[in-house]
């Protein structure tokens, strides 16, 4: 895939999601994620976020090798296990923006030196909590425990 194609609508994209921005009941268990988890950073063009299918193999196969994508091109070199991954359908996500917003997003593949499956959101609205809300409960609903990965 060349870099700044559009990603395909069947396929998937995963956010690494730190346990501070995950939604946990009185007991800590964890629920789901938080808005704040898909909104882009002060100065950000994009939402990153990483191309699934950009690994061949089952899908426990290309979570491994996001998994070890995202943990290299971290400063760090490590992710805490009780974080999550949160996994959207590209054409769902697509949806759904566009029915709140009368922005359109582009995801785009936008690999880097350490992480060759980073992929780019580009122009999700920040100022609609409604959308994020959505978003974080529906569209970015599947997640699993990094540790677990």
């Amino acid at each position: 895939m060349k870099r700044g194609a559009d990603l395909r609508d069947e396929h998937h994209v995963v956010r690494h999601v730190p346990l501070g921005k995950t939604r946990r009941d009185a007991e800590g268990n964890v629920l789901g994620i938080l808005p704040a988890a898909i909104e882009r950073r002060e100065g950000e063009e994009y939402l990153s976020v990483n191309h699934l299918e950009h690994f061949t193999g089952t899908r426990k196969q290309q979570m491994t090798e996001v998994k070890a994508a995202i943990t290299a091109a971290k400063e760090s070199k490590t992710l805490g296990t009780k974080g999550l991954f949160a996994t959207a359908n590209v054409g769902v996500l697509k949806s759904a923006v566009q029915a709140k917003s009368t922005k359109k997003i582009r995801i785009a593949y936008a690999p880097t030196n350490h992480n060759p499956s980073h992929s780019a959101i580009h122009n999700i609205p920040e100022d609609d909590i409604e959308l994020m809300d959505q978003l974080a409960d529906e569209v970015f609903a599947n997640t699993v425990q990094v540790g677990k990965v």
